[in-house]
């Protein structure tokens, strides 16, 4: 099987991709937990060329890395790259979240961060679109909502950064926006 765009396409395109595969695309080498056995995994590991970028969002991967991918409780497999982090179904699908403490950014009252072209929004545990990315920073869920801002930056504050100027706001889970008075954080 082969991931293509979200979907699973018989392993007799690979040849014909990986032959036409011109220079824009940009080869995507990959750390990732493989699956040593059903139950055991190893560990975060290098694991080369895994597959390639279309653009800046949509990785596909190798089917032989599809294969080797250990998928947890969640049943989804977190993938990191130079360019990005992403989340991997079962099924296929492959979305890109944002690394959040050294690692991929985890699930928050059903939802998790994706990032689009620059634009955080969020998705749920299926890899499907919640609420569009369209905020330029964007918070965690907590207590049904969470906090974001539009025209913010970021700004070096030690060994972490935080984020200023713009305007903020809350999203709810059905993507209903409330903004506050006051521009920074």
């Amino acid at each position: 099987m082969f991931l293509y765009k979200n979907t699973i396409l018989p392993l007799l395109i690979l040849p014909l991709f990986v032959g036409c595969s011109t220079p824009k695309h940009k080869i995507a080498n990959c750390m990732y937990i493989a699956k040593t056995s059903e139950q055991k995994p190893s560990n975060l590991t290098f694991q080369g060329a895994c597959g390639e970028f279309l653009d800046e969002d949509t990785l596909v991967l190798y089917p032989k890395d599809f294969k080797a991918l250990f998928f947890g409780k969640s049943n989804l497999a977190p993938v990191y790259t130079k360019h990005g982090v992403f989340y991997v179904s079962k099924t296929g699908k492959v979305k890109r979240t944002i690394n959040f403490d050294n690692g991929s950014d985890y699930f928050k009252e059903g939802l998790v961060r994706t990032i689009s072209k620059g634009k955080y929004g969020f998705m749920n545990d299926k890899l499907e679109i919640v609420i569009k990315p369209q905020f330029d920073f964007v918070y965690p869920f907590s207590d049904g909502k969470a906090r974001f801002c539009n025209g913010c930056k970021k700004k070096s504050d030690g060994e972490h950064s935080i984020m200023v100027g713009g305007k903020w706001g809350y999203v709810d889970k059905n993507g209903n926006i409330t903004f506050e008075n006051k521009n920074t954080f």
